[in-house]
């Protein structure tokens, strides 16, 4: 019964709540903030498991198959090894991967720990996390680089990108809602192989109570829009692989894997 009464309390919120508007700006402000509280995790962090660790023990909302579920849940390690799964099967003979909306840069160090022979490159708007992705690569010891970037207002003097074979996004997309048409372009129009992006995708919420307020609340946390039918008007629909999750660290979303091959 909880968890119906939570879930009306939620819906409630979602129905009162304002649209918010996501500008560059806005995205820097609030991601300056959410890099800078990794920094006490960092210095107090003795292994790179213990960085890589979200695990804290204590049950929250999820939405687990397509569920509005209250229970422990490492979302992290789930959506990097989606990651780990979509590059080994639709990139298996890549040399190089970048990741663009790298944050602290920890979706990188797994990736390198499972393929050490790959070389890696991580892209991030806010400083902060640029700045404690390449003090984590330094204190553990790997050879990763990263940098900062706005990649929708790409300049192309802004940075000399390395040669990429394939580029990604993990809930970075999500903070382009009108203009991830540049953002995707920007990407895939410099790699050798395509893309990858796990991404909320609200055109594919199920027509269900829970999705269609999970729609709502895409539309008013101002999400990613249309990024289908942009990724089409780039690559075309043939080169497209969608695979669709009931999964999610948010109760609210449900993400969906996009794969974007060039032929």
């Amino acid at each position: 019964m909880s968890k119906a009464v939570d879930f009306l309390k939620l819906a409630k919120y979602v129905l009162n709540r304002k649209k918010i508007q996501r500008t560059t700006e806005a995205v820097t402000d609030e991601y300056t903030d959410t890099w800078n509280a990794f920094r006490d995790k960092l210095k107090n962090s003795n292994t790179v498991e213990e960085w890589l660790n979200d695990n804290d023990g204590i049950e929250r909302y999820y939405n687990v198959d397509g569920n509005f579920s209250k229970q422990k849940f490492d979302s992290s390690d789930f959506y990097r090894k989606t990651l780990l799964n979509a590059l080994e099967k639709y990139y298996p003979k890549v040399k190089s991967v970048a990741e663009f909306g790298c944050g602290v840069g920890r979706n990188l160090i797994y990736l390198h720990l499972k393929h050490p022979e790959i070389k890696f490159y991580g892209f991030e708007l806010c400083k902060p996390g640029v700045e404690l992705a390449n003090k984590a690569a330094e204190k553990f010891g790997f050879p990763i680089k990263y940098y900062q970037l706005d990649y929708v207002n790409w300049i192309p003097t802004d940075i000399d990108i390395p040669n990429i074979d394939v580029a990604f996004t993990n809930f970075s997309l999500e903070q382009v809602p009108d203009r991830n048409f540049e953002a995707i372009s920007n990407m895939y129009n410099r790699v050798n192989q395509g893309t990858f992006h796990l991404e909320p995708v609200v055109e594919n919420y199920p027509f269900t109570i829970k999705g269609i307020i999970s729609k709502m609340d895409h539309y008013k946390v101002n999400y990613l829009q249309n990024f289908e039918k942009n990724a089409s008007r780039l690559v075309g629909k043939k080169n497209i692989t969608k695979i669709v999750f009931s999964t999610a660290h948010n109760p609210l979303m449900y993400p969906s894997l996009y794969i974007l091959k060039k032929s």
